[in-house]
């Protein structure tokens, strides 16, 4: 087997097709020999075909921990250190990036600073306790039996990690799931307390509730877009601009909807700020662009929903175009070759008949 050099994403895709090629070609030749037998076999290649990308895609690409397997973990099995892995470079930027946005968002929207402190306080609240009783045995027992006197099932807190991405948001909402047996955690006479035992610093106040109630659904769908570009075996680039899209326009609905706490519009702000800074990264590319123009669900027609102005959708149609000629399109040379060798062929043809 000719294997050809390949950067990591692609080779599992590679080696499973290549098998999978030799695999077909032996049982084309055995359908001359043994049809019954080969028969069968060609039934299964569809399913073997699957089996192997998966095999070596896992082979490729050592399994993380993923978002479903963080949330689903309960009360007796809680998260390790080994979750908390980053890459320090991209985590840098990326903490930069936001810390700027934030200045210049602060700046604009004249928050005041009660406002703002009461939001970060909330969140903070959340991951002191989340690590109190991650650190805590005793903390996990009692949590696991207010869940079982609330009627739910038990789970443990999740902390929020500032390099973690998406675990804020998996924090708010497993807190918001256990709020009936946290507030049955913080009324054990053991816990409400003025010493060290105490977990009253801890609880939520009901504008703490509030603002928590009201990011989730926010935060939730940063984490189904997250999911849906790293749960697949394929991300392909056509699905970038839609999804930031997408996003842009929830955003822009939070931000409008006056009955929102003034914090919650605020993140929605700051949030559109650094999702207009990464959706600018795509014009560093013409790729992202043209996937959308080749893809026959979208095409322009999609850059003219996006309400995109007409000058920018001719600007990526004559790049595609520029793209085809120069790397694609046949050369006269070679079309009048093909024409030759047709002519022949038919003249062949003819002249046997």
């Amino acid at each position: 087997m000719n294997f050809a050099f390949l950067s990591d994403k692609h080779l599992h895709n590679f080696v499973a097709l290549s098998i999978l090629n030799i695999i077909t070609l032996a049982v084309d030749v055995l359908s001359y020999l043994q049809p019954d037998l080969a028969a069968p076999i060609r039934l299964y290649l569809g399913t073997f075909e699957r089996l192997l990308v998966r095999y070596f895609y896992s082979y490729s690409h050592p399994r993380i921990p993923t978002i479903d397997s963080r949330v689903t973990r309960d009360v007796r099995n809680p998260q390790t250190e080994d979750d908390l892995e980053t890459d320090p470079a991209r985590e840098e930027a990326d903490s930069d990036l936001i810390a700027e946005i934030i200045a210049e968002v602060e700046a604009s929207e004249a928050l005041h600073a009660g406002s703002i402190r009461t939001a970060r306080f909330a969140v903070t609240k959340l991951t002191q306790l989340a690590k109190r009783i991650f650190h805590s045995p005793a903390i996990r027992e009692d949590l696991r039996l207010a869940c079982e006197r609330s009627g739910i099932v038990p789970k443990q807190m999740i902390r929020s990690v500032a390099t973690r991405w998406n675990s804020t948001s998996q924090a708010i909402s497993r807190a918001l799931y256990l709020r009936l047996a946290l507030d049955k955690l913080f009324a054990l006479p053991k816990y409400d307390k003025n010493d060290k035992k105490s977990l009253k610093r801890f609880k939520p106040t009901t504008e703490e509730w509030t603002i928590l109630e009201q990011l989730e659904p926010i935060l939730e769908m940063f984490l189904i877009a997250m999911e849906h570009i790293s749960h697949s075996n394929r991300p392909l680039l056509y699905e970038v601009i839609p999804i930031i899209d997408k996003l842009t326009t929830a955003l822009e609905q939070v931000i409008a909807n006056n009955s929102l706490v003034q914090p919650v519009r605020a993140a929605a702000t700051r949030g559109m700020k650094v999702l207009n800074k990464y959706y600018s990264v795509t014009d560093d590319s013409i790729m992202y662009r043209l996937a959308i123009l080749l893809h026959p669900r979208y095409k322009s027609e999609y850059f003219k929903r996006q309400k995109w102005p007409s000058e920018w959708i001719t600007t990526a149609e004559n790049l595609l175009r520029q793209r085809w000629e120069s790397h694609y399109k046949p050369k006269a040379s070679d079309i009048a070759a093909a024409a030759a060798a047709a002519a022949a062929a038919t003249q062949a043809i003819a002249s046997t008949s």
